[in-house]
């Protein structure tokens, strides 16, 4: 999936494959690690030694002297207000570092914040800290401090993050302590996740505090969606960051990073990293051929089987198994499809195989979902069990056209000449919008072929990246869209929020909140029940007994089964490609090795270095 549609969730399954590029298969496989404790003072260990064959990065000149990459947005256009949709600029995982790193083992890892406070039992009124790393500066030399992390918060309460389903206040106790006052009883590895997980600390006072006080004063609904509505217009084309490299230029087709040489992050220093330079390269269209001529270094790549060969023997691919993947989403402003005996329809006539065999990937990247409910098939497992066989499978390995027959008609719609009719007796037509990149494209061609053969009038619209995020997915300006379901963090929390909260507002679909809903779980002819699942979500967040956690994971997922708010089509896999002939990485079965990818960790801990001469 392209790197600018969502950030690189953490893997439910714990597993890290690496494949060298020409063998037929998987030659290295780290083993999986269970959900232990979070270290609650912040003092989880890092990443631990790996073996990097020997060389190491004192002496001698690297033998290059910039990591190159690609990016899909023009660098004359790319900005780096995170609200701002349109046109994110590349780099941003070595711009901005997190509060803390996501562990595999399930905890978190220091970065600028150092320490915290958060017990097992949280409730009501509970006062939080969190002690800053002083080392921590932003890149115009002044500290990371905790009017900083204060302003960001504030302003992300604005788009409803889920932080703030968990706090009532936040404020600076002083430079480097950030103080959080608890809203209610909370799930502590929640709160956890909410804070830190995929958190970049990328909105400094000195640029954002102007919207973060107008946020604070604003004592009517107007005036706050006045801030909001100046925030999303906001573009930042030089961004004031905190990670080990910065903004150096950019030109017509390339934009460059630099080392930070005040870079320190309690693991490293600068001076740990004997590189100068982060390149990225515009690519609009397909990116494969820079990675087969050798001219990145790194990068997520989309590789069809028959080229896995064709790549240099210095190549390596390291496949990330994600909790998300491509899905069909609904424009729910369409009359028809806002019935959800019409999205229901459609799910049994698309098949997720036959998609999945369209998709341009190797067999490591795809995981078909038996179940469509948005969770990963581990969730499903791990939370659903035998329940799982009771949810609606819709199209998985084959269509079943008498059924989706039967709920259109159900519906008033009626079948002349293969072609299906609308209640009010016009061709029943879908416009399906997609990205003319990555593996969009392939998706997207592939479910207009199952609707068309189906007999709905179906088109697609192809659009250049830059069109499809910027204009056609904010402006609503389709009936059905290649999009994603899932993504967050690792647990099923973030999955089902994406699709019934949040991601409805980021698709900006219309979708509801509340729905009618056939239960009991697994009946889907029950007695229709109204559930909200703004609230569920909350309640969940809550929850702090796993047996009411699970029964609410469950309602969910039935939720999503029924009522079809987008269909998903795989579980994704992330494939990273990195090459080792001029660059040292960790052992593939290395801790440093794991999600987002193998440029991230393993550069800030000082296990990723150019080869010297």
């Amino acid at each position: 999936m392209p790197q600018e549609a969502y950030p690189s969730p953490v893997s439910e399954s714990r597993r890290r494959f690496i494949v060298t590029a020409g063998s037929a298969g998987i030659v290295g496989l780290a083993g999986c690690s269970g959900d232990g404790g979070t270290d609650t003072d912040g003092n989880t260990d890092a990443s631990g030694d790996s073996d990097t064959d020997g060389n190491t990065a004192s002496g001698g000149d690297p033998v290059d002297s910039s990591f190159t990459s690609y990016t899909r947005v023009r660098p004359q256009d790319a900005q780096y207000n995170p609200h701002r949709l349109q046109n994110e600029g590349p780099g941003v995982e070595y711009l901005f570092d997190q509060l803390a790193k996501y562990d595999e083992d399930g905890g978190f890892i220091p970065l600028i914040a150092q320490e915290w406070n958060i017990p097992s039992e949280v409730a009501a009124g509970d006062v939080i800290e969190i002690q800053l790393n002083e080392d921590y500066t932003w890149h115009d030399g002044s500290s990371v401090t905790a009017q900083d992390i204060v302003t960001q918060l504030r302003i992300e309460k604005l788009f409803d993050d889920p932080v703030w389903n968990s706090i009532e206040s936040v404020s600076a106790a002083d430079e480097t302590t950030v103080e959080m006052t608890v809203a209610s009883e909370i799930n502590p590895e929640l709160l956890k996740h909410n804070l830190f997980a995929e958190r970049r600390v990328n909105q400094p006072h000195s640029v954002f505090g102007e919207y973060a006080g107008r946020i604070e004063d604003a004592t009517t609904d107007d005036e706050r969606a006045a801030v909001e509505e100046d925030l999303v217009n906001f573009t930042l084309e030089e961004p004031v960051g905190n990670g080990p490299f910065q903004f150096s230029d950019r030109g017509e087709t390339e934009l460059v990073l630099e080392r930070y040489s005040d870079y320190s992050n309690g693991h490293i220093t600068a001076d740990d990293i004997n590189y100068p330079n982060v390149e990225f390269i515009f690519r609009d269209g397909d990116t494969l051929p820079l990675f087969l001529s050798g001219d990145v270094d790194g990068g997520d790549i989309i590789l069809p089987p028959e080229q896995k060969n064709a790549l240099q023997d210095y190549a390596r691919l390291q496949v990330l198994p994600l909790n998300n993947g491509e899905g069909m989403c609904f424009n729910f402003e369409n009359q028809w499809l806002s019935n959800v005996r019409v999205r229901q329809a459609l799910a049994h006539v698309v098949n997720r195989q036959d998609v999945l065999q369209a998709m341009p990937n190797i067999a490591e990247q795809s995981t078909p979902l038996e179940v469509p409910c948005s969770l990963s098939t581990n969730a499903i497992e791990r939370h659903l069990g035998d329940l799982a066989g009771d949810f609606t499978q819709y199209a998985y390995q084959e269509v079943n056209e008498d059924r989706a027959t039967e709920l259109l008609e159900a519906e008033g719609f009626s079948k002349e000449n293969g072609l299906w009719n609308t209640p009010d007796g016009e061709l029943f037509e879908l416009e399906v919008a997609s990205s003319s990149s990555g593996t969009w494209l392939s998706h997207g061609q592939s479910v207009v072929g199952a609707l068309q053969k189906f007999g709905i009038r179906a088109q697609l619209q192809q659009h250049g990246e830059t069109t499809f995020w910027g204009d056609v997915i904010p402006n609503n300006d389709y009936d059905m869209v290649t999009h994603a379901w899932g993504g967050g963090g690792a647990h099923p929390y973030f999955t089902l929020r994406n699709d019934l909260v949040a991601q409805a507002r980021l698709d900006v679909t219309n979708q509801p909140v509340e729905w009618e809903v056939p239960m009991p779980i697994g009946n889907p002819d029950g007695e229709l029940e109204t559930i909200n699942v703004e609230d569920k979500i909350v309640q969940l967040e809550r929850a702090t007994d796993q047996e009411e956690a699970t029964e609410l994971i469950r309602e969910l997922a039935w939720v999503s089964n029924q009522m079809m708010p987008r269909i998903p089509q795989r579980q994704y896999s992330q494939v990273h490609y990195y090459r080792v002939d001029n660059w040292e990485f960790p052992e593939p079965d290395a801790p440093s090795m794991q999600p987002p990818a193998a440029s991230y960790w393993p550069l800030r801990v000082g296990e990723m270095r150019a080869k010297t001469e």
